[in-house]
């Protein structure tokens, strides 16, 4: 079938090609919500938000009981920087999705897109709170805390990620970055981190 064909398409990398038959696909099948969803997830991996916003949502009025495809919508949202038009598709959906953790995720992130961070920061708790391992949803929660001033416990999250996730360069730098804001005692472990962060991505410039 045509999905069988995208998904092993998009398996070996080659997304222009598995949207080609995916696009064939919702011409000959305009009601198929599998098919309007998995030409949405192409473009969003090809960072083509508009139009995925719009396959995503044909599926979504199919289906609107798809948890993954209305998550995935609204990151799309996000990705096209509609943040309001996505907290405003959130809400109207909580009812049905906001026991899941990623759903206060999205919405935090909309909300943390818009800089509305004390919107953003109980989002990020009760995403934690309902999987204590998303470590995007603790990466932007310990971002919201820092925003409010609070250096140190922003810096305690940081050191629980890297220690969590030690490969990851960008927890790293920006635990550094926690730590110089918080007083001249805490620099040599930040210019340990900025060194920790440096050996695992020596070539990016942040």
């Amino acid at each position: 079938t045509a999905l069988d064909k995208a998904a092993a398409l998009l398996h070996a990398g080659k997304l222009r090609q598995a949207e080609t038959v995916l696009r064939t696909a919702t011409q000959a099948n305009p009601n198929s919500e599998a098919v309007h969803a998995a030409l949405g997830k192409v473009l969003f991996k090809r960072q083509r938000y508009e139009d995925a916003v719009q396959e995503l949502g044909l599926a979504v009025q199919i289906n609107p009981n798809s948890r993954e495809n209305s998550l995935l919508l609204s990151e799309a949202l996000i990705g096209w920087e509609h943040f309001g038009v996505a907290v405003d598709f959130l809400h109207a959906v909580q009812d049905k999705f906001g026991t899941y953790p990623e759903f206060h995720y999205d919405l935090g992130l909309a909300y943390y897109s818009e800089n509305k961070i004390k919107e953003a920061k109980p989002e990020f708790q009760e995403a934690v709170r309902l999987a204590h391992s998303l470590d995007r949803a603790q990466f932007l929660l310990a971002a919201c805390i820092a925003a409010q001033g609070d250096y140190a416990q922003a810096a305690d999250i940081f050191r629980k990620l890297v220690k969590d996730h030690p490969t990851n360069a960008t927890y790293w730098a920006t635990l550094a970055q926690m730590l110089t804001h918080m007083g001249s005692e805490d620099l040599p472990e930040a210019a340990a981190a900025c060194r920790r962060a440096r050996a695992l991505k020596p070539h990016d410039p942040h």
